[in-house]
């Protein structure tokens, strides 16, 4: 006689059991529930839903290990938040951090000891080389790489020759934003370390590398090192030498930028040494590569260099024009003046820095841009000699052209020892003050970490400048933000 084992058998389910299962699939996580949000939205900082939240720094860690204490539930929900950023386990032993680190999110390891960290979840990853690495550390730096396809963050710095390998990027397809500071990678390919990231870069920051090489030389014509980067928007480039910045020539810059049709911000640094046939044919490169460029961003290492090359990089690099330019050295003339001018259909930013061995020019350089530039909309002027605060009355003596400007920003050099032409007899220059509370001549302080700011004539002239110009809403001082105690949208209309 047979024996059915009918334990291996599907268990019968009634139409109510079918409905019971249906509604209790169809229950919202317990922290998507708003009574329950309510009340424990405070100890947390939302990223979007509810498993990419992290614990608030300010609140004491002992709530969240309370919270954790609550029930199995509660563990299995909150135990990941309080490992989601490496920022958030400060004061754990190295044994807890190994076995809990696989659930981190965030690793930003500068300076920091990796032995402990397992992890393969990692969205955001910051490595930094020291002068204790040795063989053992920089390959478990190099694991962290590999062992994390799914990042969308990556910062490595100061590496040299040989820490890394291409192989070791080989499944970073997922990368978001790319950042490489100090480094060295002459002997490696850079486009072969963009390779599998192409579909989804859209931020590159090369700060300060040592040494720079976008392909091969052997292969710069074979059709195996073509590489196309639709989705690269942004660019920041500039070398490191013997402790300085320092400027990349023109050429590698060309050799980067054929592979970004969809770049639409640059910032360079650029070689002096390079001639003028050098920045033409960086502008005709960026202008035929690159039709979406709007943002440019130029750091000339000498403002010596001639302006004709300034002036044919700024008009000729953009096919459609530029929105926003940075000027932040460069020989102040006619020729860069009508350069600017160019695009003044469609700049609505500018930043120019002024240079102390020109004086008034520079103001009057200035001047000009604020009276023929009619479609700013925000203007900034840094490292403006505090003796130079003066010609600020010049500004008046024309009307501003620029009527939809909404931000105007000055910044002043710091004080050289023995500026004899500082005027510092104003009594009143130290003791009144301004403030998000007390405004002054019209204008409120709105930044947080000052709760005040004293009164100084050069500031004092700004207000007096913008006096009449009510289109201005925000000013910015020396870092420091200010708005217009009443803007005119504001005003209660008179009865």
């Amino acid at each position: 006689m047979q024996f059915t084992n009918h334990s291996s058998l599907p268990m019968p389910t009634t139409s109510t059991q079918d409905n019971q299962l249906a509604l209790w699939s169809a229950r919202p996580h317990p922290l998507e529930i708003p009574e329950i949000l309510a009340i424990i939205g405070e100890y947390f900082d939302f990223e979007g839903d509810w498993q990419r939240r992290r614990w608030n720094k300010k609140t004491n860690i002992a709530y969240l290990l309370a919270f954790i204490r609550v029930s199995k539930l509660w563990y299995k929900t909150f135990h990941p938040f309080l490992w989601y950023s490496s920022e958030d386990t400060k004061g754990f032993t190295q044994k807890a951090m190994s076995i809990n680190s696989y659930n981190l999110m965030i690793l930003k390891a500068k300076f920091v000891d990796v032995t402990p960290f397992r992890c393969t979840r990692l969205v955001t990853l910051e490595l930094n080389r020291t002068y204790e690495d040795d063989d053992s550390t920089i390959e478990m730096k190099r694991q962290l790489v590999r062992l994390n396809p799914g990042l969308k963050y990556l910062h490595l710095e100061g590496f040299e020759r040989g820490d890394f390998g291409v192989e070791d990027f080989a499944k970073l397809n997922n990368v978001e934003r790319l950042s490489f500071r100090y480094w060295n990678n002459n002997d490696m390919p850079f486009i072969d370390i963009l390779r599998p990231m192409a579909k989804t870069l859209r931020i590159l920051d090369l700060s300060r590398i040592k040494d720079f090489a976008v392909s091969n030389s052997l292969d710069a014509g074979n059709s195996i090192s073509q590489l196309t980067l639709p989705q690269l928007e942004e660019i920041k480039l500039d070398r490191h030498v013997f402790g300085d910045k320092c400027p990349i020539p023109t050429r590698l810059v060309r050799d980067l930028v054929v592979h970004c049709p969809g770049l639409k911000k640059l910032d360079l640094l650029l070689d002096e040494r390079d001639d003028d046939a050098d920045f033409s044919n960086l502008a005709a490169c960026l202008r035929a590569s690159c039709p979406l460029l709007q943002d440019l961003g130029i750091h000339l290492h000498s403002h010596r260099k001639g302006s004709i090359a300034l002036a044919t990089l700024i008009k000729e690099s953009s096919a459609t024009g530029l929105v926003k330019l940075s000027i932040k050295r460069g020989a102040w003339n006619d020729d860069v003046l009508a350069a600017i001018l160019f695009h003044t259909k469609t700049l609505t930013e500018l930043w120019i820095c002024w240079d102390k061995t020109f004086g008034k020019s520079d103001a009057e350089f200035a001047l000009n841009l604020l009276v023929k530039c009619h479609h700013l909309k925000k203007f900034k002027v840094t490292n403006v000699p505090w003796s130079c605060y003066r010609i600020l009355y010049d500004w008046q003596s024309k009307e501003w052209g620029c009527k939809r400007l909404e931000e105007f920003e000055l910044d002043f050099s710091s004080r050289i020892f023995g500026e004899d032409e500082i005027d510092y007899s104003d009594a009143d220059e130290e003791i009144e003050r301004i403030s998000g509370t007390k405004a002054v001549m019209g204008w409120n302080l709105i930044d947080t970490w000052s709760s005040s700011l004293s009164l100084p004539r050069a500031l004092r002239t700004l207000f007096e400048l913008l006096e009449g110009m009510e289109y201005v809403t925000m000013l910015k001082y020396e870092r420091r933000r200010l708005i217009r105690a009443t803007p005119p949208s504001c005003k209660q209309p008179v009865a």
